[in-house]
């Protein structure tokens, strides 16, 4: 609007500025909206000290987790065989996951798959939950 030569109030201009802010400072502008005799200047101060302290709220986070994953490793649990007691048998040294008795029972088990097929002319297949529809005629198809 300047550029035609149109004077912007700084009220407009205010207006402008926190309208372009992202989701993240909505909790500032409503702060700065709400607060009386606020002028331009003053909201981007505010603005700007408020990105500062993001800033350094950001590199705090980053440098907790620097230190919590340097503690993982420290004392983490060793390494070797599992000395805890199984859920599926009782018996200590393994896990109920690689449990011998769970292995023989999804052996036991066998995938199965039927199919019926019943041959009928002129009629139509739907099934709202199918991934795919038939239809006994081509030329019905928009695109095979």
């Amino acid at each position: 609007m300047q550029a035609i030569g149109d004077e912007i109030s700084r009220d407009k201009r205010l207006v402008v500025l926190l309208g372009s802010l992202p989701e993240e400072h909505n909790q500032i502008s409503k702060i700065i909206e709400n607060m009386p005799c606020m002028d331009l200047f003053q909201a981007k101060e505010m603005l700007r000290r408020e990105f500062e302290s993001m800033m350094r709220q950001e590199k705090t986070e980053v440098a907790l987790k620097a230190i919590t994953k340097s503690r993982k490793s420290r004392f983490g649990r060793k390494k070797g065989k599992f000395e805890g007691k199984c859920f599926a048998c009782n018996r200590f040294g393994h896990k109920r996951e690689d449990c011998w008795k769970n292995q023989r029972v999804h052996e036991d088990k066998k995938e199965q798959a039927f199919t019926v097929c019943h041959s009928m002319d002129g009629g139509r297949l739907l099934d709202s939950g199918a991934s795919s529809h038939m239809c006994p005629y081509e030329e019905e198809f928009n695109d095979i």
